[in-house]
């Protein structure tokens, strides 16, 4: 079966060459089905939210396509600078390694390491790929004054609200150069006002620099602000498409390969040289560190 072309599989009319595309995807829990067959194709430089009550499949679609479960059946293929990525045959290991240098993750809680300061959580992933710390940090830091965080480098995540935790967390999702980010439920746990500047950081940063994401989100106004929507219900597309077909972004970069060494940083992934004035973060609750030990490292999280 084709997935190009196909609006009442959630594909959208402009994803020719689609950045990431799923065929047909199947994936039960026991005798529970979460995916049923689901197609979908996402193109570079596009934002597209997944809507749906809980246990729609609406997490697991997002799992499966960024490579952190397996599904029972279809293909989840990434469009990489080499050649296309059949995501689905690659091995845990290698799962691991194309998370942790090709894909960028938010999730609501932003799973950032509560031992280390904002400025080591943003420059973790770098060093994990092989940057030195003197390096990785001082990308780290132009990424934190991106999101408006200049002067809370060396502060704990416990000692910042909500807002400027989920803005490190965008910071630490790009730092690596990723051209494809996943944000499930990125604005859940905030207040509206804090969820809305939020979001705007996260376009900004992503599909604003020709970047694409994916977002599951709860949230129709949220939703809204992305140029495609798509909705689940028991593990089914239940509609196409609720917006316009995605027009082209202007500077849209590349697909991304990951960089060998620091010498091989891609130009067209340097973070902007400006933010927006606007883009600095309220006040909002301090949010809690994640309770579980399955603590998220970077993108280089891997499912036990």
């Amino acid at each position: 079966m084709s997935i190009h072309n196909d609006p009442a599989n959630g594909v959208s009319p402009a994803a020719v060459a689609p950045v990431l595309a799923a065929e047909n995807l199947h994936k039960n829990y026991g005798p529970a089905r979460a995916l049923g067959g689901v197609s979908l194709a996402v193109a570079a430089g596009e934002s597209v939210a997944i809507m749906g009550a809980s246990g729609s499949g609406k997490t697991t679609l997002l799992h499966a396509l960024a490579g952190i479960i397996r599904p029972d059946a279809g293909a989840v293929t990434f469009r990489s600078i080499a050649g296309p990525v059949r995501v689905d045959e690659l091995s845990e290991k290698e799962r691991s390694r194309l998370r942790r240098e090709s894909f960028g993750f938010v999730f609501q809680q932003g799973l950032l390491l509560p031992e280390l300061t904002a400025l080591e959580n943003v420059a973790l992933p770098l060093m994990m790929v092989g940057y030195p710390r003197r390096e990785a940090e001082g990308r780290a830091m132009h990424w934190l004054h991106l999101m408006g965080l200049a002067g809370f480098e060396a502060r704990r995540i416990g000692e910042l609200s909500g807002g400027q935790a989920q803005r490190v967390a965008i910071a630490r999702a790009q730092v690596t150069g990723a051209t494809v980010i996943f944000a499930d439920e990125p604005t859940g746990a905030l207040d509206s006002a804090t969820g809305d500047d939020v979001m705007s950081a996260l376009l900004d940063s992503t599909v604003g620099q020709g970047n694409t994401l994916v977002v599951v989100t709860h949230d129709e106004t949220v939703a809204a602000r992305c140029s495609r929507t798509i909705r689940m219900r028991d593990g089914m597309l239940q509609q196409a498409a609720s917006q316009a077909a995605p027009q082209a972004v202007p500077h849209a970069a590349q697909p991304y390969a990951a960089p060998q060494s620091s010498a091989q940083w891609p130009g067209a992934q340097q973070p902007p040289a400006q933010w927006p004035a606007a883009q600095q973060p309220p006040a909002a609750p301090v949010q809690a560190a994640p309770q579980n030990g399955a603590q998220f490292l970077g993108a280089g999280w891997s499912q036990q």
